[in-house]
């Protein structure tokens, strides 16, 4: 997307004015450049034209000093599909504006929550570009078709969106490699159980690739974490089909209680979960209380999720949490899109900083003693490898590869992102399963919805 840059107007005697118009002008401050040349009256630093500075006062007229150089300001608004307060995944992306915008000095942002998909979100996108917003965040995956169309309709505006296969031109689509903080939770999951060999329920909430891939992911941890043992974890897998429970309580419980209780009575005592609440963790002291089912869970979403300083039997049940960290994802984003980089898919995950890595996993009062070394060791060997990385290595089977094709992932090889955003299939022989109507395990199956994504 192109911006107006701000031109420098140079006061000059007649021989010089007259040499000028020999002379190719140079661009103004924000355009990008490759050479000091390209740029009039200003040199090229970072990839745009731009001139150091101390604060605004050292810069023209409709620009900002952010990071010591002179930067054309970016305004951004931030569409939440659900209230903030009640939406785990909208607090952790609202953490990550705050911090973008404090190292970032030229963006200022504007929210509006509990806009979901249609009208309603895309009348709120629209009423901040008249505002003169030029970046719009799209911040829940189920908005991504809509806000791609709404993107080809407003060419001059930048669009970010989450999870989407489809990306390019002035859309952005950002993909935390989540996947790789659920290997690791997968891995203490299975550390903590107390059964041998160990059973584990997981919670999916919608069946999309990036969704899919956590759940994978998770199991995968959990067999290298039993590997030595020659034991093999069984993971049932149930869909709540949302990410939050937005349907009539059954009885007085949401289905997310509803599902953690039938995990547990199904046998788990670790409750993982891929909802945008922490609803299975608060609900295991009422579930023991009054089923007399006790187990652990592992959160998700945001690091300080097992930090419950007002309900500590909460918080002694919590193995730990994979947790977005969004600052470096919209920090590189903005970025990108200030030096006419952006659109097509960011993808990040763990770096060799944590701090500057998209996703983590945080450990809570129920992680095992000893456990820590052990996954920094692996977070290690995650965070040094560009790409999908070994999460997602060769061999990899499954009975419902697109096309059938077995081994998915041969020996050898790594699954590709571009395959990553198209899986729609659950790895074989690690343990996922799903239960019949007569409590019989079956091997898990994604839902066949997984692929409408990808359709539209």
């Amino acid at each position: 997307m192109k911006r107006a840059a701000v031109v420098l107007l140079l006061v000059a005697s007649v021989p010089a004015c007259a040499n000028l118009v020999d002379e190719r002008l140079g661009a103004g401050i924000g355009a990008t450049c490759e050479a000091d040349d390209q740029c009039q009256g200003s040199s090229c630093l970072d990839g745009i034209c731009t001139m150091q500075c101390g604060d605004d006062n050292g810069c023209p007229g409709g620009t900002v000093c952010s990071k010591g150089i002179c930067e054309l300001p970016m305004r951004v608004g931030y569409i939440y599909p659900y209230p903030v307060g009640g939406d785990d995944v909208a607090k952790a992306v609202d953490l990550g504006r705050v911090d973008a915008e404090a190292e970032l000095q030229y963006v200022s942002s504007d929210a509006v929550e509990n806009k979901p998909d249609g009208p309603a979100a895309t009348d709120a996108a629209q009423d901040f570009v008249n505002a003169g917003h030029n970046v719009i965040v799209a911040t829940a995956p189920e908005q991504a078709p809509t806000f791609v169309a709404f993107a080809q309709q407003n060419s001059n505006v930048s669009v970010l969106v989450m999870s989407s296969y489809n990306a390019g031109g002035n859309v952005t689509s950002l993909e935390p490699r989540m996947y790789q903080a659920y290997y690791l939770a997968g891995y203490a999951a299975a550390k903590t159980s107390s059964l041998m060999p160990p059973r584990l329920g997981m919670i999916g909430s919608v069946a999309i690739p990036s969704v899919v891939a956590r759940i994978n992911a998770f199991a995968l941890g959990a067999q290298r974490a039993l590997k030595t043992s020659g034991m093999q974890a069984t993971i049932e897998v149930r869909w709540l089909g949302d990410w939050h429970d937005r349907l009539p309580p059954v009885g007085v419980d949401t289905r997310e209680v509803v599902l953690t209780r039938d995990l547990l009575t199904n046998g788990a005592d670790v409750i993982a979960h891929t909802l945008d609440n922490n609803i299975p963790l608060d609900a295991l002291p009422r579930i023991a209380m009054e089923d007399g089912l006790e187990g652990h869970a592992i959160a998700a979403n945001l690091a300080a999720a097992c930090v419950a300083g007002d309900a500590p039997e909460v918080a002694a049940r919590c193995i730990g949490s994979a947790f977005y960290n969004w600052w470096p994802v919209l920090s590189r984003a903005f970025s990108d899109i200030q030096r006419e980089n952006g659109g097509g898919h960011l993808m990040m995950g763990l770096v060799p900083s944590a701090d500057a890595s998209a996703v983590g996993f945080q450990l809570g009062q129920a992680a095992p003693t000893g456990i820590a070394g052990e996954l920094d060791a692996i977070r290690a060997e995650l965070a040094a490898v560009e790409g999908v990385g070994p999460v997602f290595a060769g061999p990899l089977t499954s009975n419902a590869c697109p096309m059938m094709e077995n081994p998915c992932v041969p020996m050898g090889e790594t699954l590709t992102d571009d395959e990553l955003r198209r899986m729609c299939w659950f790895v074989s022989g690690v343990g996922l399963v799903e239960r019949d109507e007569v409590g019989t395990d079956l091997e898990a199956v994604v839902p066949p919805s997984c692929g409408d994504l990808l359709l539209q």
